[in-house]
């Protein structure tokens, strides 16, 4: 008896196929989410800010460093908003170390990558506005 047909060879075939495409795929999701903010929450420098300052000092510790208020860029419908919610010129930030660009979660991708390509920084760092943020801007809106 034989037990080494072509059909075996064939699944083993598959199955070392099928093993090597779940590893690319596990491979690109864990590469994918890498980059990701882990709080939407950005504790701001400010200390007389109503929506920056609401955490305690520890837990502002654990979270990392304070964002200065002038490096937060909000982008709400189309428009750009430095960290007081004042309208902001993409422009004027040239020159800058780090800025940080808060956007509606709800933004299409396209959209936030076509604002992320008008501030012309070398560290631009990407993070969904809170609800705190958003009524702010909502509040501010006619």
């Amino acid at each position: 008896m034989i037990h080494g047909t072509p059909n075996n060879a064939m699944a083993e075939i598959a199955l070392a196929l099928a093993m090597g495409f779940f590893s690319i795929m596990v491979l690109t999701l864990v590469s994918m989410g890498g980059g990701l903010v882990a709080s939407a929450d950005l504790p701001l420098a400010d200390s007389g800010a109503a929506l920056g300052k609401t955490q305690t000092d520890s837990a502002q510790q654990a979270s990392g460093p304070a964002v200065p208020r002038d490096s937060v860029v909000i982008y709400h419908k189309d428009q750009f908003y430095d960290g007081g919610l004042k309208p902001l010129d993409p422009a004027s930030l040239a020159g800058r170390e780090r800025v940080v660009l808060a956007v509606d979660p709800d933004l299409p991708m396209a959209r936030a990558l076509k604002a992320r390509d008008q501030i012309p920084v070398a560290s631009l760092t990407m993070a969904p506005l809170d609800d705190r943020w958003r009524q702010a801007l909502k509040e501010k809106q006619p």
